[in-house]
């Protein structure tokens, strides 16, 4: 998943993270679902962290010069450049399928 991530394949890794999301349906293997479930939600939160950062970097830049700018700890929606809001709105599209 990483390694898709590194290579700018977003649509690999979201393929490969609803994958492993659906390894919580299976009960095939009772004794193992504890260790499944751990697994899981760790590459899911490494994913939510990847998203996370990628749509934070977006937002730290200024769409009309390009320069980097800071968001300030307590930020708004009002804040947060459009291109920032269209990637997160594009995320939210592709997770909701």
């Amino acid at each position: 998943m990483q390694k898709a991530w590194a290579n700018g394949e977003r649509v690999l890794t979201i393929k490969i993270v609803v994958k492993v999301a659906k390894l919580l349906s299976s009960t095939k293997a009772p004794l193992f679902y504890p260790s499944i479930f751990i697994c899981v939600t760790e590459i899911l939160d490494t994913f939510g962290s990847l998203v996370y950062q990628r749509i934070l970097a977006k937002a730290n830049v200024d769409p009309t010069t390009g320069k980097r700018i800071k968001l300030r700890e307590d930020f708004t929606a009002d804040d947060v450049n459009v291109t920032a809001k269209e990637t997160c709105r594009n995320w939210f599209y592709k997770t909701g399928e």
